[in-house]
């Protein structure tokens, strides 16, 4: 096993311009418009209004029993009947599922055969295997698919927990397809993916268990993954069939759309992947949870691969089954998240209606809070100091973090699971391994930042995960690896990956946090010191509408004119000005209000019918000091 030490984790981060170019053409290849469909394969594309052939692989005339120069001038509607096209090109149009649909295809001797067909925008395409007899004695029975349903799905529904799950699916997925091996790969959340469940032959080394970088399975790979939840390479020596365009054809419509296509051939860069796996045949289907690709299940064959239509259907809906109880267990554990959440926001909102001092209260909850968010620590920072509970960077750090996520324009939780590469002054000490900071305000450094301890971690990569960088044509270009022996990375210096669920809870967190300062500040008898008292009195009786914040934008008076004026009846503090006016909910408008606090600038914004008129807001000083701030609309 070879080792290797990286601070922070392994990314794939360009090391040269070269690097840099063959990352970005591999993430910009446009594999859906490849041009070719599999050996064996005949794929044709026809418009039915026009009832010609657009598209047809060099394999088609074998399949039609006609030579290409002669289907560029036959009629479709002759070769398939009018009826059965209409037909094809209905069901294809209402077809809701993920890639193409299986139907049955009807010849003009009378003989059915099983095709995969799909729209491509108002083009019907039919993918068929060209020799249907490979796949004599493997039908499959209304019965006997049911049979083996029934069967996949109880085993599944038997297990409680995921683990036993994904290890029944990669077992029964094995079983379906007479696979030599099925891995069942995850997505995690900084784009590399795990082997998390395997079923493999005694003889074929086990990849359970180990880790692959993000470019094993490209953006552009991934994005259709969401619209084509099945990939099927039949023969990885065999040669591609290239796809024609009828002559004539328009030069915008020449390239076919092969995204939907099944039989699509794969890029020749994943092609020689497989083939440095020793791997001849693949089958990939995608689990879709809620819209999102959270894994994959791949499946390795060292023969070519025969798997008759009937049984990839089988296959995707074992996978389909897998994806909606992994939904299942998603939304548990959010309902789980969200309850504990409410809970402790019930539990703040209680206490601060006692007491005015609502930081005291949330301090006293910090190993609650910690629990929630799986954190080591946590420090408070409000109105210009700092309590910490647990595992925290020293006061100066957190004062310099809150402010830089403010002058960033921070207004949604910020994580990072590698806290030294947060390049601020001072730097965090090195048992700070991540942080997840809510902001409390738009207009000051409020903040509530949790923290986590630094975790070295021991990844086991399957194979040296930084690939080779090629130009032996002239440009640089991405090569797989060649051995996937496991190749293990200690990495130090960051934490865990802060959870998608953990980050809706910090929100949820930051707005009830967010309206507790609000009501507090408001209590504060900020309108009755002697220094703010004349200010409320001179525009208590303006026809205009006037509101008063205090010093840290918190409106804490407003005038019979504001109370029924449609921006500054509701406003509560000077933050939330961008959700009520649409010219100032933008980068720059939310600029020019951070920009009052810290420069004395006064802000004005012509406001559009229904709301016309000029909002402006400046500043209250006395003796140098600010004191509040003016917000009035006029012209009105």
């Amino acid at each position: 096993m070879d080792d290797s030490v990286s601070t922070p984790p392994f990314s794939e981060t360009p090391a040269s311009p070269d690097w840099e170019e063959a990352l970005e053409r591999c993430a910009a290849a446009p594999i859906h418009l490849i041009g070719q469909v599999q050996d064996g394969i005949a794929l044709i594309a026809i418009d039915i209004a026009a009832d010609r052939f657009t598209h047809l692989s060099a394999t088609a005339g074998s399949w039609l029993w006609a030579d290409t120069p002669q289907l560029w001038k036959a009629s479709p509607a002759d070769i398939f009947g009018r009826t059965q096209l209409d037909l094809l090109f209905r069901r294809a149009s209402s077809w809701r599922g993920r890639g193409p649909r299986m139907i049955e295809v009807e010849f003009g001797s009378g003989f059915l055969q099983s095709c995969w067909v799909h729209r491509s925008g108002e083009l019907l395409v039919i993918e068929c295997i060209l020799d249907p007899l490979e796949f004599t004695g493997e039908s499959l029975h209304t019965a006997d698919w049911d049979d083996a349903m029934d069967f996949s799905f109880t085993r599944m529904d038997t297990e409680g927990d995921l683990s036993g799950k994904l290890t029944v699916a990669a077992r029964e997925t094995r079983a379906l397809g007479q696979f030599d091996r099925v891995m069942i790969y995850r997505f995690l959340p900084d784009g590399t993916g795990e082997v998390v469940a395997e079923d493999v032959r005694e003889d074929w080394e086990p990849f359970l268990g180990l880790r692959y970088p993000a470019s094993d399975v490209p953006a552009q790979a991934r994005a259709l993954f969401l619209k084509n939840d099945m990939r099927l390479i039949r023969d990885t020596a065999s040669t591609p069939v290239a796809i024609l365009a009828a002559p004539g054809l328009e030069p915008e419509r020449r390239e076919l759309d092969l995204s939907l296509a099944r039989y699509r051939q794969s890029a020749a860069v994943h092609v020689e992947y497989l083939k440095n796996m020793a791997v001849t045949g693949s089958f990939v289907t995608a689990i879709n949870v809620d819209n999102q690709l959270w894994g994959l299940i791949s499946c390795h064959q060292g023969a070519p691969l025969r798997l008759p239509p009937a049984r990839q259907a089988q296959l995707l809906a074992l996978t389909s089954h897998l994806a909606e109880d992994l939904a299942g267990i998603a939304r548990e554990h959010a309902l789980r998240e969200q309850l504990a959440s409410s809970r402790l926001e019930n539990k703040l909102i209680q206490c601060v209606t006692l007491t005015d001092d609502w930081t005291s209260v949330l301090m006293s909850m910090a190993p609650d809070l910690m629990k929630i968010m799986g954190s080591d620590g946590l420090s408070l920072r409000f109105q210009g100091q700092t309590l910490s509970a647990g595992v925290t960077p020293p006061d100066e750090t957190v004062s310099v973090l809150a402010s830089h996520a403010l002058t960033r324009g921070i207004t949604q939780p910020l994580s990072s699971s590698h806290a030294a590469s947060y390049e601020i002054e001072p730097a965090f000490q090195a048992e700070i391994g991540g942080f997840l900071l809510i902001p409390l305000s738009h207009f000051c450094d409020d903040a509530l930042i949790f923290f986590r301890r630094e975790q070295t971690q021991k990844i086991i990569w399957g194979g040296n995960p930084a690939k080779a960088v090629d130009r032996s044509e002239g440009f640089p270009q991405l090569r797989p690896r060649a051995s996937f022996a496991a190749w293990q990375e200690i990495v130090r210096g960051g934490c865990d990956q802060w959870e998608n669920h953990t980050k809706t809870t910090a929100a949820s967190m930051g707005t009830t946090l967010s309206d507790i300062v609000i009501t507090t500040h408001f209590f504060r008898q900020w309108m009755e010191s002697p220094s703010t008292a004349r200010h409320r009195l001179a525009h208590e009786t303006n026809p205009e509408p006037v509101a008063l914040t205090d010093e840290q934008g918190i409106v804490v008076f407003q005038n019979a004119a504001a109370t029924r004026d449609p921006i500054l009846a509701g406003l509560q503090a000077l933050d939330r000005l961008a959700a009520s006016v649409p010219a100032l909910d933008t980068p720059e408008g939310r600029e020019a209000i951070r920009l009052l606090a810290n420069e004395g600038t006064t802000l004005k914004c012509d406001l559009t019918a229904p709301q016309e008129g000029v909002l402006e807001v400046s500043r209250l000083t006395e003796e140098g000091r600010v004191i509040g701030y003016v917000v009035r609309v006029t012209g009105r």
